[in-house]
């Protein structure tokens, strides 16, 4: 608590603050000593007179003026009071009003998500709001500068970890020197996944990210990196679309589509990853994911619902992912 409201404390009467009676009290007593030092070094008596009243007025204008220095101070007391008590007043209207905010922005999140595709998706509604709107209690619907930092270098580390699996593109020669890279770069983005998940509330069951890659088989199922590439996609397009739940512009997604301009060798618009799958019939399987329609690299705001079923009738057409 600050000196000023402290000294001026707007939950108490304002003839029951300290500084008042202190104020009081000094001036007050200085007025006693000059007054009393008068006295005793003159020579009065009691004259009821007119002239009596004079002289009085006379003797002691020094002590009287003093004294007469309590009618401004009591008054700029007063003031202040006052306007601490207004600032109170207006702090706990803002704070319920903030409380209402936050109240009914929850509640129409709630139905907002709800009635979306996915309702399945969030397991924790409420923790998933606070995650991504740290400030609504504040009255703030704009997403937090440090989630969307934090949401940044996930969605970087993410994307570095897909040029990593471009560049280990497992035929049936290179199958046995890179599985192990492979399977790191898999388990190393599920992990950051995983993380994200946990905080913004989301059940990470539904994405199943706990598939296994064999580092003993001889090959790798082939739903393991192209079903789970369709999972990364679902997840961006959960994060838009509570993104535009917001009211106002937020940089959330400018900081996603800045992701096109991270180069790593090669231009990112034009590249694609592809995956060279090997089943266990030793037959190789060419899945392609084009980066652009994943999102990962400009997750356009339009146009976004329906991206997975396509991205997962592609896969089917070409292996069979169940």
């Amino acid at each position: 608590m600050s000196k000023t409201k402290e000294w001026f404390d707007p939950s108490k009467s304002f003839f029951d603050l300290p500084i008042v009676w202190w104020t009081v009290g000094i001036i007050g007593g200085v007025f006693v000593v000059i007054a009393v030092s008068i006295i005793y070094h003159g020579n009065y008596s009691f004259d009821g007179s007119a002239a009596g009243f004079n002289l009085f007025v006379k003797d002691f204008a020094f002590p009287l003026g003093v004294l007469s220095l309590l009618i401004p101070i009591i008054a700029v007391f007063a003031a202040q009071h006052r306007s601490n008590i207004s600032i109170k007043q207006i702090n706990e209207a803002v704070r319920a009003n903030n409380f209402s905010i936050y109240c009914k922005h929850l509640e129409l999140f709630e139905i907002y998500i709800n009635d979306s595709e996915y309702k399945n998706i969030v397991e924790h509604i409420r923790t998933f709001h606070l995650a991504l709107f740290k400030n609504i209690k504040n009255g703030s619907d704009i997403i937090d500068d440090d989630t969307q930092t934090q949401l940044y270098n996930g969605f970087i580390q993410i994307y570095e970890n897909l040029i990593m699996l471009q560049s280990l593109q497992c035929g049936v020669t290179s199958f046995k020197i890179y599985s192990k890279e492979l399977r790191t770069a898999i388990q190393g983005t599920n992990q950051l996944l995983l993380v994200l998940f946990k905080q913004l509330g989301i059940d990470s069951k539904v994405f199943n990210l706990h598939e296994h890659v064999s580092l003993e088989s001889t090959a790798i199922e082939h739903y393991s990196i192209a079903k789970w590439c369709c999972k990364v996609q679902l997840f961006i397009q959960l994060l838009n679309h509570a993104i535009k739940f917001c009211s106002s512009s937020n940089k959330l997604f400018y900081v996603l589509r800045d992701l096109e301009k991270i180069k790593y060798g090669y231009d990112a618009k034009e590249q694609l990853i592809t995956f060279n799958i090997v089943k266990t019939d030793s037959s190789e399987l060419n899945v392609t994911h084009d980066l652009r329609q994943m999102r990962f690299i400009y997750p356009k705001i339009d146009n976004l619902q329906g991206n997975s079923e396509k991205c997962n009738s592609a896969i089917k057409s070409q292996g069979g992912v169940t």
